[in-house]
């Protein structure tokens, strides 16, 4: 871009501030930068529990976790409310660390202007609300509909590192947990063994729970399945396993990646929970009301996609303007079943044996 070229960057600085699908979707290019780059120190600035989502990863060092206020679910922009001193901080603290280089694939003009203020000497990141003022290298995006997680990598080309593959990496560590939760569960290994996550970050992603009982219902009749419910950690969808035999799951990241590492088959809607069963190679539904599959759907494909089509109102990211959000409420049983029906029989979910071992 006509800029003298960082060629070892000894200081990165990796800039993901929101939700726990976000960081499962940036998560191929730190192993791009770290072979790239193996003698860098790498830091990422996101939410507190990315430290756990990547924990003993080869490919961070260091960890800075602040909950920056206009990524919260509700009252962003109370700037009244706001951590002003804690801002401030954050800001001082990452300027001091002298970052020869930050990548940063939200095109948020807010994160633009927060990479100018941590002065790293090189910043990469895209304008799709504007800020390019901000940065040495507003990287071209081609298409609108971008997947997230092609838009990080896209970063890593633009300065020409090499990339074979796509690679995700979470945190491991949590297997013999999820090995013990069988055994106190008694759920045999020739079992099939679904996971349904009824929550979502935001309520407005959420498909009703009580159809999501029916889907329950219909995998265990259909199929014979262990239903696992994995309810949010404010409680949201515990109730569904109550008088269905089901079991609710209520576990930290950690054990959260080994139990869907674990299971054969997961139901759930556009969240953090997708992100991760895709990323460690599940198969599955998503269901999907207000958010754009071709930029924050599954990588590859690897959940089978449930949505209403031509809703003009789609992507209204999380802020609906109608009293209900139509986009999901009016995605019938029938369309869910029929989508699982179709993912079992293309995975041979009927014939487990043997499937957990050779995952």
């Amino acid at each position: 871009m006509g800029r003298k070229e960082i060629v070892k960057p000894r200081r990165i600085l990796i800039i993901e501030l929101w939700g726990i699908g976000d960081l499962v979707m940036m998560s191929p290019i730190l192993p791009v930068i770290r072979n790239n780059y193996p003698d860098a120190k790498i830091t990422l600035l996101g939410k507190s529990y990315a430290a756990e989502l990547f924990s003993g990863s080869p490919f961070i060092d260091r960890y800075v976790t602040f909950d920056f206020p206009w990524t919260k679910p509700r009252n962003k922009y109370a700037f009244w409310s706001w951590d002003w001193p804690g801002l401030l901080r954050i800001i001082r603290m990452l300027r001091q660390a002298k970052f020869d280089l930050s990548f940063d694939a939200r095109g948020d003009i807010r994160s633009n202007l927060l990479a100018f203020l941590f002065g790293a000497k090189r910043r990469l990141g895209y304008t799709w609300t504007g800020g390019g003022f901000f940065l040495t290298d507003n990287v071209p995006y081609g298409a609108a509909s971008i997947h997230r997680t092609d838009a990080w990598l896209r970063l890593a080309l633009h300065l020409g590192l090499k990339n074979q593959r796509v690679d995700f990496y979470l945190t491991r560590g949590g297997e013999q947990w999820a090995v013990d939760f069988f055994h106190r569960n008694s759920i045999a290994g020739e079992k099939l063994v679904v996971g349904i996550h009824p929550g979502a970050g935001d309520r407005i992603r959420c498909w009703p729970l009580d159809r999501f009982k029916q889907i329950g219902e219909h995998l265990v009749e259909t199929y014979n399945a262990t239903i696992l419910i994995f309810a949010d950690p404010d409680g949201y969808g515990m109730d569904m396993a109550l008088g269905c035999g089901w079991i609710p799951v209520q576990a930290n990241l950690m054990n959260l990646v080994s139990l869907i590492r674990a299971v054969h088959f997961m139901v759930c809607n556009d969240s953090g929970v997708m992100h991760i069963a895709a990323a460690v190679g599940a198969k599955g539904v998503a269901i999907f009301g207000p958010g754009q599959p071709a930029r924050i759907g599954s990588y590859g494909n690897r959940l089978d996609i449930v949505m209403l089509r031509d809703v003009p109102c789609r992507p209204c990211y999380d802020c609906c303007r109608f009293k209900k959000p139509y986009c999901i409420d009016r995605i019938s049983v029938a369309m869910v079943k029929d989508a699982v029906d179709r993912m079992m029989q293309r995975s041979h979910a009927g014939d487990r044996v043997g499937f957990m071992e050779a995952r």
